[in-house]
């Protein structure tokens, strides 16, 4: 009875997700999404051209620029005239330097309708975001099920705020690879604790190995999975160990003990094989991900360019030193440069940037710069629409800070707590689940280091949806810390009440800044 209400609950919640992205759909005017111009522009090349752009400089076509005046894009976007020159227009280029999956993808669901006008194929793709919103909805209950099988409303809570979260509505119905990278994040974050859960099989290690490697070709903003599918590998051996070293201890008799002892040679002996497999699969499976982006790369650059070579910055030869013997006056092997080149690209970060961020000249006008940088990205995975130009109030941003810090201290201290508890750190049930928990805290750090690093190293702002990738791992340690400050005796309903609350703020956030300052 209660599985059927909690499939039932969750089949609405994935209706009113889908009906609530298609609301955004029509009701957000063509172009206004972050970078949607530049990302639409990408599958209108693939599509026209037959082939993947060059890593350069493309302006998005006349066609596209045209629809954005009718659209009063400039009027929209920068409160100001439309440019007069097509010079000045130009400014907009396809994301020719962003990886390709995502931008095939849309070109393989825009081919039967190459003829159609334009903003109907912009609609089109747009619909598909919201599909893939509804999907990481999906996987988001299906994890904190599979965490919380005891708890039927904890995992719709935690799905909820997902699905209600305002910005991850807004961008979750535009043209834009975040949509593709956040969902193959969070299944790889669900295979990672369901091998926790049931153990590895080259099944699993095969299906996490290839969504990695499609993450890899879909946005940087994934790339934070890797390492910690690296870290995934030493939490499932100490959970096996553990569960080794109970078996042998609950052994009542000697008999029973060489038995028991003969049974853990025969399992150690079976997963450190197994273990092997797969890692020998996943590390095969990489290289081949590595190679295929290597040979992408080079044929979307072209053939090099002869003549005098250039000079390498310091933190370029710096890179190359540790692989290369030391010859003066000769620049690094064409392999080593082709190898280094793709990943520092796909990154979008340069040796001069890695550079200035080392050198440690971070002078006071620096530091309140990352300041106000934080208080954007923060600002901007709550609620901050359009191109960034369309904020809340101040005093909502002042309200959602004091509830995250109060879910942070929540956190905190049921951490705290069950660490004091018995002297053991026990924050569920099972040992399995207490790696799962490391695993969505570390997704966590790594996803915030990740984003404030490239903050530093290149001095720019980023925004809150390069922390969608991480959304599930971020939306469950939320929930739990503020589930922490509420009486036992009425969790559920004051959990029901927060899916409520939300829900009522994203429409609040629809209703009341997308729609007055397009059509006010």
């Amino acid at each position: 009875m209660r599985d059927d209400l909690s499939k039932a609950a969750l089949g609405v919640l994935l209706l009113l997700t889908i009906a609530k992205g298609i609301i955004y759909v029509l009701i957000t005017p063509p172009w206004q999404t972050p970078d949607e111009p530049s990302h639409f522009g990408y599958v209108r090349f693939v599509i026209e051209n037959g082939c993947l752009p060059a890593f350069e400089r493309i302006p998005v076509s006349e066609e596209i620029l045209a629809s954005m005046s009718r659209h009063d894009f400039w009027k929209l976007r920068y409160h100001a005239l439309e440019p007069a020159s097509l010079d000045e227009k130009t400014e907009f280029r396809i994301a020719s330097r962003h990886p390709p999956l995502y931008y095939i993808l849309g070109t393989l669901l825009l081919i039967p309708l190459k003829g159609r006008d334009i903003i109907w194929q912009l609609y089109v793709l747009r619909v598909s975001s919201v599909l893939m919103g509804a999907l990481t909805v999906l996987v988001a209950f299906r994890t904190t099920r599979m965490l919380f099988p005891g708890d039927p409303i904890l995992p719709l809570t935690i799905s909820s705020f997902i699905a209600f979260l305002p910005m991850h509505s807004f961008i979750s119905a535009s043209v834009n690879n975040d949509n593709l990278a956040e969902l193959l994040s969070a299944v790889i974050i669900y295979l990672l604790i369901r091998v926790l859960r049931d153990g590895i099989s080259p099944v699993s290690a095969l299906g996490i190995t290839i969504l990695l490697g499609a993450g890899y070709f879909t946005k940087r903003s994934t790339f934070f999975t890797m390492p910690l599918v690296l870290i995934t590998i030493p939490v499932y051996l100490r959970a096996r160990a553990y569960y080794i070293k109970e078996s042998w201890l609950n052994t009542p008799c000697r008999l029973r003990g060489l038995a028991s002892k003969a049974r853990t040679i025969a399992m150690l002996t079976r997963d450190g094989g197994k273990l092997l497999k797969v890692c020998s699969l996943m590390v095969s499976i990489a290289f081949i991900c590595g190679t295929l982006w290597i040979l992408h790369t080079v044929q979307r650059e072209g053939p090099r360019h002869s003549g005098a070579p250039q000079a390498q910055t310091p933190l370029a030869q710096q890179l190359y030193l540790p692989l290369v013997a030391k010859q003066h006056g000769r620049l690094p092997p064409a392999w080593l440069e082709i190898t280094l080149s793709p990943i520092l690209k796909l990154a979008r970060v340069s040796p001069e940037d890695i550079e200035r961020a080392l050198s440690g000249d971070h002078d006071p006008s620096a530091i309140r710069s990352y300041a106000l940088f934080g208080l954007l990205t923060f600002a901007s995975f709550w609620a901050n629409f359009g191109w960034m130009n369309i904020p809340l109030d101040p005093i909502w941003y002042a309200v959602l800070a004091v509830i995250s810090l109060i879910a942070f201290l929540g956190l905190a201290l049921r951490i705290l707590r069950d660490t004091r508890r018995s002297g053991q750190r026990i924050i569920f049930g099972e040992r399995w689940q207490k790696g799962a928990f490391l695993i969505l805290l570390l997704a966590s750090l790594l996803i915030f280091a990740q984003t404030f690093g490239l903050m530093v190293i290149q001095n720019i702002p980023q925004q809150g949806r390069y922390l969608f990738p991480a959304i599930v791992p971020l939306s469950t340690l939320f929930i739990l810390g503020l589930r922490e400050f509420m009486p036992s005796s009425c969790r559920p309903r004051l959990l029901l009440i927060s899916v409520l609350s939300l829900f009522l703020f994203d429409a609040l956030c629809l209703t009341q800044y997308v729609l007055p300052y397009f059509y006010g």
